[in-house]
């Protein structure tokens, strides 16, 4: 290992990750207290050398967790990255603000929201599509807002063609509400409930 002036890093032969730990290249630092217990962890820190204004980030293969690949950061200034943001399980997961349950779990406070959106063409789109294994899918999105047909710039549940069909349904004896204008529940226009009615 040759580190120059500029604290560029070059390996001549073989490195092993072992070798790498403890060790502090420029602002760049591979380290784990203990290999066995805890796995390995690869550090950045933004500012080493002001501590006051860095922030680090880990990832962080967790021992404990076989399999498990951890994306960590820091919550102040000087702290160590111990606060999850991100986990890839053993199964291939993925988990944003929690470990995940699900093949993608998303979990937060302040009211989580997933965004997709079409960046430049105003004919297009933006939809999320789930699709069964013999390929028929379901889509919920939002029309462009230049286009020419009923979806222009209004929100939708389409049924792809070869489907049987679009469900609407509650579980239990809770009705299914339409309403306009908003969310206050004078802005209810019609509801079905468990009888039918």
């Amino acid at each position: 290992l040759t580190i120059d002036s500029s604290q560029n890093a070059t390996f001549a032969g073989s490195v092993s990750i072992e070798s790498l730990v403890n060790a502090n290249i420029g602002n760049l630092s591979i380290t784990s207290t203990n290999n066995d217990a805890s796995g390995l962890s690869f550090k950045v820190r933004s500012s080493p050398s002001d501590p006051t204004n860095s922030r680090s980030w880990m990832i962080h293969n967790n021992y404990s967790a076989a399999g498990n690949l951890e994306f960590l950061s820091s919550t102040t200034a000087t702290g160590n990255p111990t606060t999850p943001r991100m986990v890839i399980d053993s199964s291939g997961n993925v988990g944003i603000g929690a470990a995940p349950s699900f093949k993608l779990d998303v979990q937060g406070t302040g009211g989580p929201r997933i965004r997709v959106k079409e960046t430049t063409d105003n004919t297009l789109n933006a939809l999320v599509e789930v699709e069964n294994s013999d390929g028929h899918a379901g889509m919920l999105g939002i029309g462009g807002s230049n286009r020419t047909d009923i979806l222009d710039n209004k929100g939708f549940l389409l049924a792809q063609t070869g489907t049987d069909g679009l469900v609407l349904v509650t579980e239990g004896a809770d009705p299914i509400i339409f309403a306009t204008g908003g969310l206050a529940t004078s802005n209810e226009r019609m509801r079905i409930d468990s009888s039918g009615n």
